[in-house]
């Protein structure tokens, strides 16, 4: 009675040792290795040490019920087939037929029973339970995969902070289902210049995130060979030949192009049926969708013979130090509400309009995404892209505001930690604020790595770290992508002689309460998976 060539690994639990000895019996020679117990306790222990096919129940037992077993066994494993052997009679209305059926996972035979319906029963019921387990292990590791794809195509990615000297750029990148087919790069070709590609390839999965992987590599080769002397037609013209040649017009993206010269302020693009970028005016406070001629309308993969060409369908523009570009893939404006309705894009120019009020903050796509949620649009069926690129106002001689980014490790926290501490003792001269706000930033940093981020490796998420030196205070704002978290605001005691220790210091565990000590006042958001909080430390004097 093998299933699937193996022989059957089956647990039989009955209070009647002469029940037990009549199944060994009558399973002998059949295929079917038997293991034997007649209390529920001694069951489950089996049951955690071998992997069993299938358990033959008795209902009633002395140490507990078959439905009592059926419940640990449940909580040990949900799938492991039940045969219920017993000789109650059942009621009128079928209860024990129903609370048998309760558990999709068990059978019910009744006693005394026919042994060749019994074996085609054990034999059916088993060829089942493998069939399904070999599915599930089938679609557990093809998630495990995915889990490994979408951890490689982060790594491909820019990080979702990047703060250069000339230039701040932000991204939220949310795949519909882990992996996703949009992409997004920025690479530096000369001092000052970078390239940026921002795409979208039709269909989204597996075979989208392929192509994605494709292009990444591929562009980066075209801007090592180029120099200095990148051409943007030059770039999409390989990557329609890559689409309709190489790939046989198997699929498309949607795509801007652009190199952004900060050394001028200025950024020329060209879009391959993509939406534009949107820019905002600091001075105004308008958000205006880019490239009203709508030039650049064919996507790369559509036409075979089809010549991208600069002197027609570039875009350029000349921006202010203050002014900030959004480029997006149409996931965002394809987001719905309950009533089907779609975001479009004047709502999602009108609700960025709205978020970008704070140029300062490098962190707009997340303010912005959650504006949308906040407005209903909840309904996702597209992989979602948004980034923000801003010239880097913020030198390294301003005496009122400093950024830092850091990847998760200690190393680097403690770095930014000291940094923080020789700007303030260098801007303002004083020496306890520098030290309290050092022990506050080291303090929470240190609880982001040990409670919040299930990873801390140089490749991982960075955080980001805003101070700004106000008048009769310190503003501290730290953005990390750990674990949600909210910050308790009830006081805590904490001993005065703590700050007199070092090694206490180190030791207490009570980093929460130094932070309270210090900070007059804490405000913690949530905004997609980016924590945002803010720590208000009052100056003296």
């Amino acid at each position: 009675m093998k299933v699937y060539g193996r022989d059957i690994k089956l647990l039989a639990v009955d209070s009647e040792t002469v029940n037990l000895l009549l199944l060994e019996e009558a399973l002998k020679d059949k295929d079917v290795d038997i293991d034997c117990c007649s209390v529920g306790g001694e069951a489950i222990e089996l049951i955690k040490k071998n992997n069993y096919d299938i358990v033959l129940l008795d209902i009633v037992m002395p140490d507990m019920d078959g439905f009592e077993l059926r419940k640990l066994i449940r909580a040990y494993d949900q799938y492991l087939p039940i045969i219920c052997l017993t000789a109650i009679i059942d009621t009128i209305h079928n209860d024990l037929i129903e609370k048998i059926s309760a558990d999709q996972a068990t059978y019910y035979m009744k006693k005394p029973f026919n042994l060749d319906r019994l074996l085609n029963m054990i034999k059916s019921v088993v060829k089942t339970y493998r069939s399904d387990d070999e599915t599930r292990k089938y679609y557990t590791t093809l998630e495990e995969n995915l889990d490994l794809a979408s951890e490689v195509q982060h790594l491909l990615l820019p990080n979702w902070i990047m703060m250069k000297e000339d230039f701040i750029m932000s991204s939220l990148y949310k795949p519909v289902y882990k992996i996703s087919g949009d992409i997004f790069d920025l690479t530096k070709v000369s001092p000052g210049r970078y390239f940026m590609l921002l795409g979208d390839i039709a269909g989204h999965g597996i075979q989208a995130a392929l192509y994605m992987s494709a292009i990444h590599a591929l562009v980066k080769t075209l801007i090592m060979v180029s120099d200095d002397d990148i051409k943007l037609d030059d770039i999409l013209n390989r990557l329609n030949s890559f689409f309709c040649v190489d790939m046989q017009k198997k699929n498309y993206m949607t795509c801007l192009v652009a190199l952004f010269d900060f050394n001028i302020n200025k950024l020329t693009f060209i879009s391959a049926g993509h939406l534009s970028f949107f820019m905002h005016d600091a001075e105004s406070g308008e958000v205006k969708l880019l490239n009203p001629e709508n030039k650049g309308a064919i996507p790369v993969g559509w036409v075979n013979d089809y010549v991208f060409n600069c002197k027609t369908e570039a875009v350029e523009i000349d921006f202010d130090d203050d002014s900030s570009f959004f480029g997006i893939t149409d996931g965002i404006i394809e987001m719905s509400n309950e009533k089907d309705a779609i975001l479009g894009i004047e709502k999602f120019r009108l609700l960025l309009e709205k978020s970008v009020a704070d140029t300062i903050s490098p962190v707009v796509p997340y303010y912005v995404c959650h504006a949308i949620e906040k407005a209903g649009y909840t309904n996702i069926e597209d992989d979602v892209c948004m980034l923000m690129i801003k010239k880097n106002k913020v030198l390294k001689d301003e005496k009122n505001h400093l950024h830092l980014t850091a990847v998760p490790d200690i190393l680097h926290t403690d770095f930014m930690g000291m940094e923080c501490e020789h700007f303030i003792i260098k801007n303002t001269g004083d020496e306890k604020l520098a030290v309290e706000l050092e022990l506050l930033l080291n303090e929470f940093l240190n609880n982001i790595l040990m409670h919040g981020l299930e990873k801390c490796q140089q490749e991982g998420p960075k955080i980001l770290v805003d101070l700004v030196i106000n008048e009769d205070e310190v503003v501290l704002k730290i953005w990390d992508k750990g674990k949600p978290w909210t910050f308790n605001t009830n006081p805590i005691a904490i001993d005065e002689n703590i700050w007199d220790d070092n090694n206490k210091l180190a030791t207490a565990g009570r980093g929460m309460a130094i932070i309270k000590s210090i900070a007059g006042k804490v405000e913690c958001n949530r905004y997609g998976d980016l924590n945002e909080t803010s720590f208000i430390i009052k100056r003296e004097g």
